[in-house]
C-alpha cells in the first residue's frame, strides 16, 4: 500500500471532477511492474480551470514480499479525466 501526493493542474476550460489513472509499482531493470491499480479520483472540491491542486491518492493494492530491498518507484498515467457534469474531459481511450 501507498500513499502518493500529486500535483494536478486544468489547463482545460471546464472544471475537473474526477481523474481516473492507472498507478504502475516499478523496479529499475525490471520488464515487469510489479503492480498495476486503477484508480478513480474524485477530486474534493474539484479543480476549476486554471488551477493546480496537490492532493493524496492512497493505493489499496500491496506489493509481492519479494519486492522487498528494491527501489520501488510509482508511475502515474491518466486516462480519463470527467467534468462536474460527468462528460468525458479527455481519453486515452
Amino acid at each position: 500500500m501507498a500513499l502518493l501526493t500529486c500535483d494536478y493542474r486544468n489547463n482545460g476550460a471546464q472544471t475537473v471532477d474526477t481523474i481516473r489513472m492507472h498507478a504502475f509499482a516499478r523496479s529499475e531493470g525490471r520488464a515487469v511492474e510489479w503492480s498495476k491499480e486503477r484508480v478513480d479520483f474524485a477530486v474534493p472540491g474539484g479543480i476549476e480551470p486554471g488551477e493546480t491542486v496537490r492532493e493524496v491518492v492512497y493505493l489499496t493494492k500491496p506489493l509481492p514480499e519479494r519486492a522487498a530491498g528494491f527501489d520501488v518507484r510509482y508511475d502515474i498515467e491518466v486516462w480519463q479525466v470527467l467534468g462536474a457534469d460527468g462528460s468525458i474531459l479527455e481519453s486515452a481511450e
